[in-house]
């Protein structure tokens, strides 16, 4: 299966996902940081990343934007429960805008997430 890398400042975010989709038999790395996740890119490199959009230090958009400067050819999936003033709909549009392939709203539906992930993964 794939490898995956989830990013959110949310512990419970995190392990959700892992369990959701490591029992999918996806390989999952979590981290609570964007920082600390684009130090690990060259060495782990994912088929897929998932990120929160909203988060301390180094937020989602420019946590993608940096991603594009090196690793053009790899799937980002932004999540964002919306935050700092802007709505979901605004959020989400902005986070395509800086090169996320696919965006979703929080909270995560399993299904859909499943759905959609499948959908980036395929050929």
């Amino acid at each position: 299966m794939a490898k995956l890398l989830i990013v959110d400042d949310d512990t419970d975010i995190l392990d959700y996902l892992h369990i959701i989709l490591s029992s999918l038999g996806h390989e999952t790395r979590a981290e609570n940081d964007a920082r600390n996740a684009l130090r690990i890119l060259d060495d782990y490199h994912p088929d897929l990343i998932i990120t929160d959009i909203f988060m301390p230090d180094m937020d989602g958009f420019e946590f993608i934007k940096n991603i594009r400067k090196s690793h053009r050819d790899v799937k980002i999936l932004g999540l964002s429960a919306g935050g700092s003033g802007l709505s979901q709909d605004l959020t989400l549009a902005t986070a395509k805008d800086f090169g996320a392939n696919a965006v979703m709203k929080k909270p995560i539906k399993q299904e859909e997430i499943i759905h959609l992930i499948s959908d980036l993964l395929s050929p």
